[in-house]
């Protein structure tokens, strides 16, 4: 039995080819594990990585803005990655080529300076150029932080990462200086939360940003991507899924009014997500077109019908209007204050219930004809509707069922 357990011990030892160990210069002992693989890696006390075989020490390639700079999506040699940092630590960094080690740090552990002066965002970063076996580089301040390494130059920074709102969807509407911050609420390995709350506008759209900058880096033709967006707007709308990442689409905003803003970053997968809770209490909406009577004369497209606030039940928000005379033929949408800025509802890109739509007594526009995808009345008649939105997500039903 123990020659076995032997033979499987040295079996095992053989199948990783992945680590090698290194030596100090006035050490004979192996101090360290370090990967075979091709690349640059960061790690470090209190950090995601205490290692260099740690997956999470090895570096990504920074993700450039394709239609600015090089326009391209990466270059060879220029990282980039987002991590967590404690308080206090020191991190090293390490390239590995054709399984040979290089050290790199900074002279005296590197130095804060103003990241404008150094091609980076508006904020205080630690910043410099390595060098071959220099001192491991210190963090003072814990946080999410965006380290970028061009290999090439050896210039190194490490960017403390503060996020914040921008967009027509936002109360600084895109002027930069008027970003609307997130703080921090927590951070840890784990994740980084950022929250805030703000009047958004609905039916309008937004980015998050590092900083006060679009850049976390920029200088001729590398451009570092620094803004989350969704892939598609459209998509985005439709779905009601914004899938954030460094996509240049801007992400859509539903619901307008009073709202908290969670943003998450989840350090194992790499990824963001959000989280609004919106509040609709004081959100007037009412029906709009011409399938109705106002005060016994056909309305034309020109005044709102029942204007009127919500019921709530947790986060969700119910508009009813009943007894409504729809006349054959004509068309109506649901919106707000009367007008075409905010809360808008069409046919599409809602859960349109009842035996209205099941009976094709209520259509959309579009398929009548019509070049607006609008509520087309086929069956004139005495109609309840209700609207509901969720205050979380913005998905909207509207029901409507004959009397």
């Amino acid at each position: 039995m123990t020659k076995l357990l032997s033979k499987m011990l040295l079996m095992l030892l053989l199948a990783l080819p992945f680590v090698f160990t290194s030596c100090d210069k006035d050490d004979d002992g192996p101090t360290e594990l370090l990967p075979k693989l091709e690349g640059v890696y960061v790690y470090g006390t209190n950090t995601v990585a205490t290692g260099a075989t740690d997956p999470n020490a090895r570096m990504a390639v920074a993700r450039l803005v394709p239609d600015q700079g090089a326009k391209v999506d990466n270059m060879p040699g220029v990282y980039g990655k987002l991590m967590h940092i404690g308080a206090n630590s020191t991190i090293k960094i390490v390239q590995i080529v054709a399984e040979v080690p290089t050290r790199f740090g900074l002279p005296n552990g590197g130095e804060k300076k103003l990241g404008t002066e150094v091609g980076s965002a508006n904020d205080q970063v630690v910043a410099g150029t390595l060098v071959k076996d220099g001192a491991d580089i210190k963090i003072a301040d814990e946080g999410l932080y965006y380290v970028y390494i061009d290999i090439n130059t050896l210039n190194f920074i490490a960017m403390p990462v503060k996020a914040n709102m921008i967009g027509d969807a936002t109360p600084g509407d895109w002027d930069a200086t008027k970003a609307t911050q997130l703080p921090v609420v927590s951070s840890s390995k784990d994740s980084t939360v950022f929250e805030g709350t703000m009047d958004l506008k609905g039916a309008a759209g937004y980015r998050y940003r590092f900083n006060d900058g679009w850049e976390p880096f920029k200088d001729g033709n590398i451009v570092v991507m620094g803004s989350l967006g969704v892939p598609d707007y459209g998509v985005a709308w439709d779905t009601g899924i914004n899938d954030l990442g460094l996509h240049l689409s801007n992400i859509p905003n539903k619901i307008g009014g009073p709202t908290k803003v969670r943003l998450t970053y989840i350090a194992k997968t790499a990824s963001w997500k959000e989280l609004k809770i919106s509040s609709m209490d004081n959100v007037q909406l009412n029906l709009f077109g011409n399938a109705f009577l106002i005060n016994g004369v056909q309305s034309n497209w020109d005044a709102p019908y029942e204007l009127k606030k919500p019921t709530a039940s947790g986060t969700k928000y119910t508009w009813t209007w009943d007894n409504v005379d729809l006349i054959e033929g004509q068309q109506f949408v649901i919106n707000q204050d009367g007008g075409w800025a905010g809360v808008i509802v069409a046919f599409t890109g809602n859960n349109n219930t009842g035996n209205a739509f099941t009976d094709s007594k209520i259509v959309n526009a579009i398929d009548e004809g019509n070049p607006d995808a609008n509520y087309f009345v086929k069956v004139g008649g005495k109609y309840k509707i209700e609207l509901t939105i969720d205050g979380v997500g913005g998905a909207r039903t509207v029901n409507i069922t004959a009397k």
